[in-house]
């Protein structure tokens, strides 16, 4: 199914057009919303009154529950995207809000077969306690007025796709960076069994463990294409995009830690050593604003682009999420990758 035949998705590619179109004022986008056929909910959403809020106010979002319903189907459509949000929609990451204390095991617990009459062994735990802090992650992209003004079925995918996008890019980046600080590593080789198989030596210490395999999209390409020594595909259930290695679920990111001279990196983790959540992305929109039309913005001197003047919007979504690794052996990154 396509991305912007979901209901959901509509609705919110919707708002954005409707916040694009009236330069981010919500009484112009809500009376835009009023014009078209299924933007019932969507101008309920943007006429809204909502105090201002903080991050330190834990039910603060309490009060966007008609933008979090508009923002659902979004939301579905980033697991195929996103790592974090893939995690998320498996059911397997640790669902904790965030502002949340958690107390960290760096050593697990044990269980014992007892005899009758004899004493029960105790398990020892050591703690280490942390703060789920939220942490803000924003895409920003700017589109032509002609894009927004247009009605097309491909002018409606383009955008959801570059939103989806945008909002995968930032939250990826915003949780591999989080999880790898402070992992620890194996060295990889030219072998992807061997070097999984040392990887989940530290990572898969339990029954219940949840692994995945989160590699760039240049050594998806060489596990999908890799040939047997009969010249047949290794892994046939590897694609590009993803899939299966040794019964674990492979998943593609531009996010990943980049190579350096001795070859690609891959994170092994535990889903389930891992705790944390995701808020729905909140959306804005500007036509006065001066962008600098760069991936990588530095400072200094720059040319800058005006959206008014050039008869373009600024979009940005602003997303907040948190994550803590629960367990000191819960990620593990391959070094050296030359798979």
């Amino acid at each position: 199914m396509s991305m912007i035949q979901s209901a959901n998705v509509a609705e919110y590619v919707l708002m954005a057009k409707c916040l694009a179109r009236a330069g981010g004022k919500l009484s112009l986008a809500a009376q835009f919303a009023d014009e078209h056929p299924n933007g019932l909910r969507v101008a309920s959403v943007l006429r809204s009154a909502v105090s201002a809020g903080t991050v330190a106010d834990a039910g603060y979002a309490g009060s966007l529950i008609g933008h979090t319903l508009v923002a659902a189907g979004f939301i579905e459509s980033l697991p195929a995207a996103s790592v974090l949000d893939r995690l998320l929609a498996d059911g397997v990451l640790r669902r904790v809000p965030l502002r949340t204390r958690l107390a960290i095991s760096t050593v697990a617990a044990t269980g014992q077969v007892v005899g009758e009459g004899a004493p029960t062994p105790v398990s020892s735990l050591a703690l280490n306690g942390q703060d789920l802090d939220p942490m803000k992650t924003q895409a920003l992209i700017a589109v032509s007025q002609e894009l927004i003004n247009g009605a097309t079925a491909a002018g409606n995918v383009l955008l959801a796709t570059e939103l989806r996008n945008g909002v995968a890019a930032a939250s990826d980046a915003a949780f591999l960076g989080r999880v790898v600080a402070g992992a620890s590593s194996v060295t990889g080789s030219a072998s992807p069994l061997a070097d999984l198989g040392a990887a989940l030596e530290t990572v898969n210490v339990k029954a219940t463990g949840k692994p995945y395999l989160v590699i760039d999209v240049h050594t998806a390409n060489r596990l999908a294409t890799k040939a047997s020594s009969t010249g047949e595909q290794a892994f046939p259930l590897m694609g590009p995009n993803g899939g299966e290695l040794a019964g674990i679920p492979v998943l593609v990111s531009d996010q990943v830690p980049a190579a350096d001279s001795n070859g690609r990196k891959a994170l092994l983790l535990d889903a389930t050593a891992i705790a944390g959540d995701a808020e729905a992305p909140m959306l804005d929109a500007s036509d006065q604003a001066t962008l600098q039309l760069a991936t990588n913005p530095s400072g200094g001197a720059q040319n800058l682009v005006s959206m008014f003047q050039t008869d373009s919007v600024a979009l940005l979504i602003t997303r907040w999420l948190g994550v803590n690794v629960t367990r000191a052996s819960g990620v593990v990154v391959i070094e050296d990758v030359l798979w």
